[in-house]
């Protein structure tokens, strides 16, 4: 069994989220505590509102994108490992 986070006009469903990340590892979640959930969360929200789709360039002169706004490599490894 998997999790499925839901969009809507690019922003993600931050149930399905929290049901992600507090999800049991045996069903293909994270396994977090409700508190790390939503520290997770609270970031998310600072960093693009829970948009995925919100790309920036940062101080550093390379874009930021995703749901944590992640830089250079790290940015480049996202968009390799989940293209869409």
């Amino acid at each position: 069994m998997g999790f499925e986070i839901r969009t809507t006009n690019g922003v993600a469903n931050k149930q399905d989220i929290y049901n992600y990340l507090t999800g049991s590892l045996d069903q293909g979640g994270y396994g977090y505590s409700p508190q790390a959930a939503l520290g997770l969360m609270a970031n998310m929200q600072r960093e693009s509102s829970f948009r995925n789709n919100v790309t920036i360039i940062d101080s550093n002169g390379l874009p930021s994108g995703g749901l944590f706004q992640w830089n250079g490599p790290r940015l480049q490894g996202l968009a390799a490992t989940v293209p869409d």
